[in-house]
């Protein structure tokens, strides 16, 4: 339920955001739109062709009814802790493809804010997308992603000391660019990210005044 440091660099997220006068806006991203039904009940989501994992692999509409199904689908209140998940949990009536590029969620009472917690506008990442696995919860399916994460997001892991730093790359196929259609390109400008843990305040200052460090809090 934490590490937005870790999680905004390595995964993409369904909806994406963009600043139009002065506000934070939803704009496509994954979901190339997303609309609901008339009677308020069933979000239908329209998922974006030709988006990579860092792998390689193509990011389907089967990845994305399994990333809903595994953050929210009624069964994630049994091991779910992140307060989006239990809140949305309990709601959940079925997620399902309905088409080879559409998913569906539909639930129990009308969720009008269900977008926020699917873009990156917000402080929530629970539906970001993830590669499909065999099962919806496995313990040890979930410590070997952790080792190995592979995400559709800006950067990749390539490497992580625990407790002390993680070392990202500039994902060049990251799908948000102008030739898959998309009016900018927000790759990153730089080809390497070093994160590290540095808990003492006056050794982050020490570090950027000798420019061994570029961004510290």
């Amino acid at each position: 339920g934490t590490g937005h440091d870790y999680a905004r660099q390595v995964h993409a997220f369904l909806i994406s955001s963009d600043v139009k006068d002065g506000r934070r806006v939803f704009v496509p991203g994954i979901a190339t739109k997303w609309e609901i039904s008339s009677d308020s009940l069933t979000w239908t989501l329209t998922i974006r062709k030709g988006v990579k994992f860092h792998d390689g692999t193509e990011l389907t509409a089967a990845d994305v009814l399994w990333d809903l199904q595994h953050a929210i689908g009624p069964q994630a209140l049994s091991y779910a802790i992140n307060s989006a998940s239990t809140a949305l949990s309990p709601v959940m009536d079925r997620i399902e493809q309905t088409g080879p590029d559409r998913v569906s969620v539909t639930t129990k009472a009308p969720v009008s804010d269900l977008p926020s917690f699917l873009s990156e506008a917000t402080g929530v990442w629970i539906c970001v997308v993830y590669p499909k696995r065999a099962t919806l919860h496995d313990v040890k399916e979930e410590a070997a992603y952790d080792r190995n994460p592979i995400g559709a997001g800006l950067m990749r892991l390539v490497k992580h000391v625990p407790v002390s730093s993680m070392t990202f790359e500039r994902f060049a196929d990251y799908y948000y660019q102008p030739k898959n259609g998309l009016p900018i390109d927000k790759r990153v400008n730089f080809t390497v990210l070093d994160l590290r843990l540095v808990p003492e305040e006056a050794t982050r200052v020490a570090a950027l005044r000798a420019g061994e460090a570029d961004i510290a809090p």
